[in-house]
């Protein structure tokens, strides 16, 4: 079972494209403790991006939520998962977009990129959006 459980969905909203919103969470189920945890390099980040009618997708994947204890001289403050515990967000979906892209990345070093030796892609989901 992995660690934590990825849920994205098409919602009503406020916003957007015919008041349609991405529904992002993430859920800590699967362990009995912080997630990520190990060190405090290890980082989750749960990205997306909108692909437009035309089927153009921006390069450049948005970062809805960093998961992840800061080094101490960071100043961040802490925002691994703990256990039982749910992320949530919403991302109003923009005018003209088809299909909505949701990857989630397990980062063994927090500055590492996405296809790089220090990330594994966890999970990816593609989501239609109904016009």
């Amino acid at each position: 079972k992995p660690a934590a459980t990825l849920t994205a969905d098409i919602r009503a909203g406020q916003g957007g494209a015919g008041g349609r919103e991405l529904h992002l969470s993430l859920t800590n189920d699967g362990c009995g403790h912080d997630y990520p945890t190990e060190e405090r390099h290890r980082a989750v980040d749960v990205e997306y991006r909108f692909v437009l009618a035309a089927g153009t997708a921006p390069e450049i994947w948005e970062r809805a939520r960093r998961i992840r204890m800061f080094y101490r001289d960071e100043g961040g403050e802490n925002h691994q998962l703990p256990s039982g515990e749910t992320w949530s967000d919403t991302v109003p979906v923009p005018e003209g977009a088809v299909r909505a892209e949701v990857q989630l990345w397990y980062r063994r070093m927090p500055y590492a990129v996405n296809g790089d030796k220090y990330s594994v892609l966890v999970e990816e989901r593609t989501l239609e959006i109904g016009q």
